[in-house]
């Protein structure tokens, strides 16, 4: 029954529940009728029966009045007709029974009421009384029986099967109605029901299940429909919202990553008015300006804080012709009044209409790497001088082995010459100009050879106040005497490994320099002081190693030198004395130093004289090398021994053969090592020395006395070279002890050096 209700359409169970509420409103309607029927019939009959006790009285009272009994009671017979009436009694005016009328039976009459006319239903009776009154007398009072039984029963009846089937419509219609909102409101209620849940939970998943093929069955595919659309949908707009969601949190981190790296930038970001008043800024702008971190700054004039008029003006000239500004370098100031520099980018933003709004940009202080740079500018400077120096020091030991070799014979055969000519000779003069044009170039070459590092060194441990002491009376022979020598000394200083020719050119160039610069008189001081460079100091000089040195210091009262000067005072060529100089006095210093491993620095000022500090590396070495004691040396430098000469340059070779045979020693002659080893296996005459070049072809000196020294032992060697150092040390002869004569060299040299090895123990 269900199943077919929830099939009909809704329209139809309207329908159905109209019309079951119009026949229900029919059955009360007939119903209600029947009732008032019912009452109205009982109504007639109470009036009908008191018109009858009314004319009962009207017909048996009044005889009373004259006596006539039997007239009353043929009256009262008269209720036999009416078969309604089943009693009748009359009464007198004192309620005396005074004539009687009963069809079945007698009946108890209830008391007589008060009031003249009365009717009462009692069950299936009803009770009539009726007073009668003349002339407000009372005369007697009628009194009917009546039956209303059979009238009520029909009327009951009717009433009942009314009632009975008004109450089982009145069932049916409740029932049919109860069922039609059930199948109608249920569905509704479930969806209401459904829908509420999904409005509280937001869960569009959830689904009603059709119950039929009604309106509402088709409201419910079309709700689940639209509930899968919008589930669908809420699922597009839920991936979209998370999208969205993700969207806005990496918005919100790039946000605050972007916040955090403009408070965290390297860069002072900053923003302000037209007129350069601060409106907003980071921490950096804050730490390069050096203001107060805890307080806050907008406000504050930006152009204050440039150094000069200039650069504001230029600032702002930039900005109205370009509306921009680029790596644009300006000198600016802490509040402290620290010099700064920073580097300034910023954009002008303006508004719709072109005007100026504010000045947004940013600052990087490039106050270290402006110093970097300028360092790195000295540095350069100083590489390409070292490139400079390198180039002419490649030069220079390129050349040094041709023209030592030139300057031998010139030196040697001139002081032979010299010594051939008589003293009256008036030759001696031209000779004695070619001896010293020789020599300005032998020490021209040593010059260019110690600046460039590549001379020849002997390395002896030096004690620095005993080398500054012994060298003071040359200095005062040679220096002016209205300049006043100064030496100070410190005790215990270490010793330096040096080569004390080459010290002791150090402090003659340096100290004929400061003559130089005091050309009206002055003071000049030497020095001597151990020394500690630490990291810090070697951090901040390029070159330095950190460690124990001995400092040499060289100080004048002179006219000292500008910048300029000083930037270029190791330059080779470089000269502040005009025609004068050569302009390698300071480079052969440099030179010098730095081949001993050491620093040189300058500090002077104009009108305030100069000092050099030079830092030698101190040694491990506790004492001083004993050198030979002139007595030690034989005061006659001649001798009688055998000495093999082997050398490939044939004036060379010729010279030195000369120079010792007017020596007195036996000359053994040969152009390389292959022929010395033959002169050796032909000849058993004993030899004392072997005096060799160190560069020759097929044999160098060094594998030539090692073949010697086995044919002959106790054999010595003396080498001797034009080449530079780092060529000679290649060739594995410059170990200590080893004894050397550098090329070009004179007559006395060569006899003194020979004879300096022959006498050695």
């Amino acid at each position: 029954m269900m199943n077919i209700l929830r099939n009909i359409s809704i329209r139809n169970k309207l329908t159905f529940i109209i019309l079951s509420v119009v026949l229900l409103s029919i059955i009360i309607g007939f119903t209600l009728n029947s009732i008032r029927e019912y009452t109205s019939l009982k109504e007639h009959l109470a009036a009908d029966s008191i018109m009858t006790a009314r004319l009962i009285g009207e017909y048996c009272i009044s005889p009373l009045d004259f006596g006539y009994t039997d007239e009353v009671t043929a009256n009262l017979s008269k209720l036999a007709a009416i078969p309604t009436v089943f009693n009748g009694y009359v009464y007198d005016a004192d309620g005396n029974l005074f004539a009687a009328y009963n069809r079945i039976g007698e009946a108890s009459a209830p008391p007589i009421p008060d009031d003249d006319m009365f009717a009462m239903f009692e069950g299936d009776w009803l009770h009539v009384f009726w007073t009668i009154e003349f002339n407000d007398e009372k005369k007697g009072t009628v009194y009917l029986r009546v039956s209303a039984g059979e009238l009520s029963a029909s009327l009951n009846n009717q009433l009942f099967a009314l009632m009975l089937v008004g109450i089982g419509v009145m069932i049916l219609a409740y029932f049919l109605a109860v069922g039609m909102q059930r199948v109608v409101s249920r569905p509704i209620l479930k969806l209401a029901a459904t829908t509420e849940r999904i409005s509280k939970e937001a869960d569009y998943s959830i689904r009603t299940r059709r119950t039929g093929s009604d309106e509402i069955g088709i409201l419910y595919d079309s709700f689940n429909n639209m509930l899968d659309q919008i589930e669908a949908r809420t699922s597009d707009l839920n991936k979209e919202i998370g999208e969205r969601r993700k969207a806005e949190e990496a918005l919100r981190a790039s946000e605050e990553k972007y916040h955090g790296m403009i408070r965290n930038l390297i860069e002072g970001v900053y923003s302000v008015t037209p007129e350069g008043t601060l409106l907003d800024y980071n921490d950096e702008f804050i730490r390069i300006l050096g203001l107060d971190a805890g307080k806050d700054h907008t406000g504050i004039s930006l152009p204050d804080f440039w150094q000069n008029v200039a650069d504001r003006h230029s600032y702002f000239e930039e900005f109205l012709k370009h509306g921009v500004i680029r790596h644009y370098v300006i000198n600016a100031h802490r509040v402290n009044g620290e010099e700064i520099v920073v580097q300034v980018n910023a954009r002008m933003i303006r508004d719709e209409r072109g005007e100026p709004l504010r000045i947004e940009g940013t600052f990087l202080e490039i106050t270290d790497l402006k110093r970097a740079e300028e360092e790195k500018a000295r540095i350069e400077e100083q590489y390409h001088q070292a490139q400079k120096v390198e180039s002419i020091g490649r030069l220079a030991g390129g050349v040094a082995h041709d023209l030592n070799n030139l300057l031998s014979p010139i030196l040697g055969y001139g002081e032979l010459l010299l010594e051939d000519l008589d003293s009256n000779d008036n030759r001696r003069e031209s000779v004695d100009e070619i001896l010293s044009a020789a020599l300005r170039a032998r020490d021209l070459v040593r010059q260019l050879l110690a600046f460039s590092r590549k001379q020849m060194l002997e390395y002896r441990p030096v004690d620095m106040n005993d080398a500054v002491t012994g060298f003071d009376k040359l200095l005062r022979r040679t220096i002016r005497e209205d300049i006043e020598i100064k030496i100070v000394t410190s005790p215990g200083i270490p010793m330096v490994m040096a080569d004390i020719g080459q010290v002791e050119q150090v402090i003659m160039n340096l100290a004929v320099n400061a003559a130089d610069a005091m050309p009206g008189g002055g003071r000049l001081t030497i020095e001597t002081s151990p020394i500690n460079l630490d990291d810090g100091y070697a951090a901040a000089h390029a070159g330095v190693q950190s460690g124990r040195y001995v400092m040499l210091a060289v100080s004048d009262t002179g006219f000292g030198m500008d910048e300029e000067t000083r930037d270029h005072l190791f330059e080779p060529f470089f000269s502040t004395k005009g025609e004068h100089g050569t302009g390698l006095g300071l480079a052969t210093v440099y030179g010098i130093v730095k081949q001993h491993g050491g620093n040189i620095w300058v500090y002077s000022e104009a009108d305030k004289g100069t000092t050099f500090k030079i830092y030698l590396p101190a040694s491990q070495e506790s004492q001083v090398d004993e050198m030979p004691a002139p007595s030690s040396i034989s005061a006659d430098l001649r001798g009688s021994e055998t000495i093999l000469l082997v050398e490939d340059n044939e004036q060379v070779r010729h010279l030195a053969r000369g120079i010792l045979k007017r020596s007195g020693y036996n000359i053994l002659v040969a152009e390389n090592g292959v022929k010395a080893m033959s002169i050796l296996a032909s000849n058993d005459t004993p030899i004392q020395l072997l005096l060799t070049d160190v560069i020759m072809p097929e044999m160098n000196g060094k594998e030539l006395f090692e073949r010697v020294i086995k044919e002959r032992p106790g054999t010595k060697v003396l080498y001797m070279s034009g080449y530079t150092d780092d060529v000679i040390a290649r060739s594995g002869v410059l170990e200590k002890g080893i004894a050397f004569l550098q090329k070009p060299f004179t007559v006395l040299a060569l006899t003194a050096k020979v004879r300096e090895v022959l006498d050695r123990d």
